[in-house]
């Protein structure tokens, strides 16, 4: 497969450079610094055969030598932990929780291990930084220091040494989904070519260059005498291609032309679309726009909450082009989710106690203890929302009337595996990925 060297250059370089400084303990030396500086730019095929079984050989041997740390007097870390006189923050080092900390460490260390990079989830509070994170508020305003043991520095050192060989790997396997696309796009057009084949993609590049060619205005006025207008509805998910046809045959053949979308929605870039392509045709429409003010699908108390969130912002979608007009429900719309006789508010907002303050003042939380918390909050909240008397009109709500919007294919396995556990059924519906 071929290697794209300036691409390689621009990847690799900096995670090899910041290796070198996380292992300068370890066994990289200045010499080797300097053969991953000549790797990364000439000859990347090293990068797999040398550079990454390097890194993977250092890491194994941290792991060992961690495990050597804990052996040697491993009731002691215990006892640190468990102390009750402790500065530890018990919120983030509960007691009942320890005792299964401990045991994924005994699993980790274990000869019979497998991947040395899957750190137990938990495994950062056993380092000296994650340490120093969960120490009580007020004892780290009087200067208290966190726990300190050889076994947690030498968890501090397996984690950087497992971060270097993570960001390396990454980087390479960034660089093998960007050789795959270059294959691709060079390889499908000859095979379909070959093949007498075209895709969707191929028909509007084919149609695009023949509107904008010699005979293409002479093409637009014979499309435009088998319709007497064109209703595109969804346009939200018109990427710049389609809108360009539009755009050519009602300029060329006069034909009454009806785009039908909402803008916010196009901010997901939901099958190809792209905003800018919405924005375009919005100042190419002039005065000729027309925004529906009244919602006919959703209940009263789900349109005044969206409402009291984005009504009130300035550029509440970031771009100031997309604004949220004011839209009221339809006028006989009743609020028909009820929860023990009383209407269901509009939104529930949850907040979660952060993690830390950072010195600016603002609060911070971990992806990884987000994803956990808010797993958890859906599966009481639609716990809750089962075992109460929700209806919607007249009939009692069930679990097949509840839908989850996850981001992530991961996102949804977990969501999925924590309502298992609480005996409620689901099926996780969407795209996958060919990576």
């Amino acid at each position: 497969m071929r290697s794209t060297l300036s691409r390689s250059s621009v990847i690799y370089r900096p995670l090899l450079l910041v290796s070198v400084l996380l292992l300068a303990q370890g066994t990289l030396a200045a010499q080797e610094a300097i053969s991953i500086e000549k790797v990364d730019r000439k000859e990347p095929v090293l990068f797999q055969n040398e550079i990454l079984p390097m890194l993977r050989s250092n890491c194994v041997a941290c792991h060992s030598s961690t495990k050597a740390r804990g052996d040697v007097n491993l009731e002691s870390v215990k006892a640190i932990l468990l102390d009750e006189n402790t500065d530890l923050h018990r919120g983030r080092y509960r007691l009942a929780s320890l005792p299964k900390w401990f045991h994924e460490l005994d699993g980790f260390f274990q000869p019979t291990a497998g991947n040395v990079l899957n750190l137990p989830g938990n495994f950062r509070k056993f380092t000296p930084e994650g340490l120093d994170e969960g120490l009580k508020p007020k004892a780290k305003e009087a200067g208290a220091a966190p726990p300190a043991h050889p076994f947690f520095e030498a968890c501090e050192r397996l984690s950087a040494e497992a971060a270097v060989l993570c960001q390396a790997l990454d980087a390479r396997a960034l660089e093998l989904k960007h050789d795959l696309c270059d294959a691709i796009l060079t390889e499908l057009p000859r095979r379909l070519k070959d093949r007498g084949l075209m895709g969707f993609d191929d028909i509007l590049r084919n149609l695009d260059e023949a509107l904008h060619s010699s005979r293409g205005t002479q093409l637009a006025e014979s499309i435009c005498e088998h319709f007497q207008a064109a209703l595109i509805d969804e346009f939200q998910d018109t990427d710049p291609v389609q809108y360009k046809i539009f755009h050519k045959i009602q300029a060329a053949g006069g034909l009454p032309v009806f785009f039908i979308g909402d803008p916010k929605q196009a901010i997901y870039s939901f099958r190809g679309a792209d905003i800018y392509a919405y924005l375009n045709a919005v100042t190419d429409a002039g005065d000729n726009i027309n925004t529906m003010k009244t919602n006919w699908r959703s209940d009263p108390g789900l349109v005044g909450a969206f409402e009291a969130i984005f009504g009130k912002r300035e550029k509440p979608f970031r771009l100031a082009e997309i604004s949220y007009p004011e839209v009221s429900a339809a006028e006989d719309r009743e609020n028909e989710l009820t929860i023990d006789s009383h209407n269901a508010s509009g939104i529930d907002i949850v907040r979660f106690e952060c993690e830390k303050e950072t010195g600016d003042g603002t609060a911070e939380i971990s992806s990884a203890n987000a994803n956990h918390r808010i797993t958890k909050q859906l599966c009481s909240s639609i716990s809750s929302l089962l075992v109460k008397d929700t209806r919607l009109g007249e009939r009692k709500v069930q679990a097949a009337d509840i839908a989850i919007l996850v981001r992530t294919g991961n996102q949804a396995r977990d969501v999925q595996a924590a309502l298992r556990e609480v005996n409620i059924q689901s099926v996780v519906s969407g795209g996958g990925n060919i990576f």
